[in-house]
C-alpha cells in the first residue's frame, strides 16, 4: 500500500515538472514573438505619425445599437439632450420675463400679417423662393444632361464616319438618332423649366411687393391703435392730475412730482414707449404748469394772511402785555392813575370797541357782554 502511495506521489511531481516546463518554453516563445511583432510594429509606425485618439466619423457610429454598452450611450445623450433642452427654456423663460411685451408684441404682428395675407390670398415669398431654387436647380442638371448627350452624339457622328460595316453603321445610326430624339426632349425641359422659372420670379416679384403693402396696412393699423392708445391714456392722466391738484393745494413740488411719477406708471401699463411716453408728457406739460402756478399763487396768498395773522396775534400779545403792566403799576399809585385816566378817555374816544378791555385793565368793574 505503501508503495502505491509513494508511486502515486513520483507520477504527480513529474507531471508537474513537465507542465512547468512547457508553459515556460511557451511563454519564451511569446516574448520572442511580441518583441519581433513590437520591433516590426515600431518600424511601420516610425513611417507614419498616427494620432493616439484618432477621429471617429459618422459610419463609425452608424449601427450604434451593435455596439457595446449602447444603453448606456443612449441613455447618457438623451439626458444631455434633455439638460440642454431645459436651459433653453430657462433662458426663454427669462427673456419672456424681461421683455414679454415686446415679445407679445412681436407675436401679435406676426399673426395679423398672417391673417392678413390670407385675406388678401397673398403667397409666401419663401415658398415661391423655394419653387424658384427648384427650378433652377432642374435646368442645372438638364443642361448638363444635354451637354453630356450633345458630346455622345458628336462622338456617335465620328464613328459611322469612320466604320465601313454596314450593319454596324445602321446601329449606330440608330444610336443616334436615340440620343438626338432625348436631347430635343430635354431642350424641351430645359425650355419649359426656364418659362416656369420666369413666371416664379414675376409671382416674387409681386409678392414682395404685396408684403410691402402689407407692411404698410400694418404700419397704418399700428399707429391708429398708438393714437387711441395716447388719447385714453391722456383721459386718464386729466383725471388723475385733477385728484392730485385737489390732494396738494399749497405743494406745487410734490404735485409735479406726483404727476410725472403716475405719468410713468400709466406709460408702463399701457405699454407705451419712451418716444411716445415724452410725447404724452409734453402734451400735458402746459395743463401741469398751470395748475402748478395756480398752487403757488395760492400758497403765497396763504402765506400773507399767515404773516399778517401772525403780526395781529404778537401785537394783542403785546398790549395785552403792557395793559398788564400798567394795572400792576396802578394798583396802589392814586397820582398816576388820575393821569393815565384822561389818556384812557382819549383812547376811548379813539377806539371805543376795546374801551372795555382798557378799562378792565385799569381795575374798572365793567361787566362782560
Amino acid at each position: 500500500m505503501r508503495a502505491l502511495v509513494w508511486l502515486l506521489i513520483a507520477l504527480y511531481i513529474t507531471c508537474v515538472s513537465s507542465t512547468s516546463v512547457s508553459s515556460s518554453e511557451l511563454e519564451e516563445d511569446v516574448l520572442v514573438e511580441d518583441a519581433t511583432t513590437l520591433e516590426d510594429n515600431t518600424e511601420e509606425f516610425e513611417l507614419e505619425d498616427k494620432p493616439k485618439h484618432a477621429h471617429k466619423h459618422w459610419y463609425a457610429k452608424r449601427n450604434w445599437w451593435l455596439q457595446r454598452h449602447w444603453y448606456k450611450q443612449w441613455r447618457r445623450q438623451m439626458r444631455k439632450w434633455q439638460r440642454k433642452q431645459q436651459r433653453k427654456a430657462k433662458r426663454m423663460s427669462r427673456m419672456k420675463e424681461s421683455n414679454g411685451h415686446r415679445y407679445r408684441d412681436y407675436l401679435r404682428l406676426k399673426r395679423a400679417k398672417r391673417t392678413l395675407q390670407k385675406q388678401l390670398h397673398i403667397r409666401s415669398v419663401a415658398a415661391i423662393q423655394a419653387k424658384v431654387l427648384r427650378a433652377s436647380s432642374r435646368m442645372d442638371t438638364n443642361r448638363r444632361i444635354f451637354k453630356g448627350l450633345k458630346k455622345q452624339i458628336v462622338m456617335k457622328i465620328e464613328l459611322i464616319q469612320k466604320e465601313q460595316d454596314p450593319k454596324k453603321k445602321q446601329e449606330l445610326t440608330t444610336e443616334l438618332k436615340a440620343l438626338v430624339e432625348q436631347s430635343k426632349r430635354i431642350r424641351k425641359m430645359i425650355v419649359k423649366t426656364a418659362v416656369r422659372e420666369g413666371k416664379h420670379f414675376t409671382q416674387l416679384i409681386a409678392a414682395k411687393k404685396a408684403h410691402k403693402m402689407v407692411k404698410r396696412i400694418l404700419k397704418a393699423k399700428r399707429r391708429v391703435g398708438l393714437e387711441k392708445k395716447v388719447l385714453k391714456a391722456l383721459n386718464i392722466a386729466d383725471m388723475k392730475i385733477g385728484r392730485i391738484a385737489e390732494k396738494n393745494k399749497y405743494n406745487a413740488k410734490r404735485f409735479q412730482k406726483q404727476t410725472a411719477r403716475m405719468i410713468k406708471r400709466i406709460c408702463k401699463r399701457m405699454r407705451l414707449g419712451k418716444k411716445t411716453c415724452k410725447k404724452l408728457a409734453m402734451k400735458l406739460h402746459g395743463k401741469v404748469k398751470h395748475i402748478s402756478k395756480k398752487i403757488m399763487r395760492r400758497y403765497n396768498k396763504k402765506q400773507d394772511q399767515l404773516k399778517k395773522n401772525l403780526e395781529k396775534r404778537i401785537e394783542g400779545k403785546m398790549v395785552r402785555k403792557t395793559v398788564k403792566g400798567m394795572a400792576k403799576k396802578f394798583e396802589h399809585n392814586y397820582q398816576a392813575i388820575a393821569k393815565y385816566r384822561d389818556v384812557l378817555d382819549v383812547t376811548c374816544k379813539m377806539d371805543p370797541k376795546s374801551c372795555d378791555f382798557f378799562r378792565r385793565s385799569m381795575g374798572d368793574m365793567v361787566p362782560m357782554l
